[in-house]
């Protein structure tokens, strides 16, 4: 079944999701610049822009105004999102809504500071990036009529190894590491995001099949 969103819905899509990335990304370099201490950029995760105190323990006055900003922003794009899928039905508009709403909810989660609840700051940046990389991954295959089996499955790699990388560092505590494939990971997610939310994609997704889409990533489509 294929239910196209109209051109104007696609269109807003695209707005909302570019606004969102480019605001939030700007919001980060704005944190980082006006950071209490110098940001290492491979040393520090992004989560520490919106803690209350540096590592070196100095007060984070503007580094976490500008973090929790980016973050309810982010969580009220992503609520506009989910609320347009439900006023414009389109292919798989149930699984969009529902990762939509996680996002929302996870960014607002995620404004409560790593120093003062790790734990608490952790689910919110979970369900954020869940919810993120499984909007991506369902745009490429929603839009695979219009790309070859090979440019899908290169698409899916570049979704899911560089965030299963920083994914396994991260459980095993692998230090700085750690920081360099966080970068990399939201780097090639954001790209990909980017790249599946042009209103011309938008217009063409289909409606999600299990065994369709296994057949395009395990290579026999062309």
């Amino acid at each position: 079944m294929h239910r196209e969103l109209p051109p104007s819905g696609a269109l807003y899509v695209e707005m909302i999701t570019y606004r969102m990335i480019f605001l939030v990304v700007s919001l980060w370099v704005c944190a980082i610049l006006t950071y209490a201490e110098p940001f290492r950029l491979f040393s520090f995760a992004i989560s520490d822009l919106g803690a209350l105190h540096t590592p070196g323990g100095i007060p984070n006055r503007w580094g976490i105004i500008l973090y929790n900003l980016s973050m309810l922003l982010m969580g009220w794009y992503m609520f506009k999102l989910g609320v347009h899928y439900r006023r414009f039905p389109a292919a798989n508009d149930s699984l969009y809504r529902l990762l939509y709403l996680l996002g929302g909810l996870g960014a607002l989660i995620a404004c409560c500071p790593t120093d003062l609840n790790s734990f608490t700051h952790s689910i919110g940046s979970g369900l954020l990036v869940f919810s993120q990389v499984f909007i991506a991954f369902t745009r490429i295959l929603a839009q695979r009529q219009a790309f070859s089996a090979r440019s899908t499955r290169m698409r899916t790699a570049l979704l899911f190894i560089p965030m299963l990388l920083y994914a396994g560092l991260w459980v095993i505590r692998a230090g700085s590491g750690v920081q360099f494939f966080q970068k990399a990971a939201f780097s090639s997610l954001l790209a990909i995001e980017l790249r599946t939310s042009n209103a011309a994609g938008l217009s063409i997704e289909q409606e999600l099949s299990g065994p369709a889409s296994l057949h395009i990533l395990q290579g026999h489509g062309r």
